[in-house]
């Protein structure tokens, strides 16, 4: 179970990530998957990290979505409590650049 400061980091960076920069960034999936101890889908991941460094306007809406998606299933785990971005993600308030 992670702690109050390690979740709220973790929750910070992936909105950070998906709000605040232009592009999808495979680095900040990786700090928090050792942060969380969270093991991803092997293809989920090569996709991912395929799509590093592309930015959100050069993605399709549906590809967007599954970014999010993908990514957010990677940190389905006790402990790590995804609501705050969940309600963002079904709000479509994500991804606005």
């Amino acid at each position: 179970m992670m702690d109050e400061f390690h979740r709220k980091a973790a929750v910070t960076a992936l909105k950070n990530m998906f709000e605040g920069k232009s592009y999808f960034d495979i680095c900040t999936v990786d700090k928090i998957l050792k942060l969380t101890g969270c093991i991803p889908d092997k293809k989920d991941y090569q996709a991912l990290s395929a799509l590093h460094c592309v930015h959100w306007n050069e993605m399709d809406v549906d590809l967007r979505n599954m970014v999010m998606l993908k990514t957010m299933q990677m940190f389905e785990t006790p402990g790590f409590d995804t609501e705050l971005l969940d309600g963002a993600i079904k709000a479509n308030t994500l991804l606005l650049n």
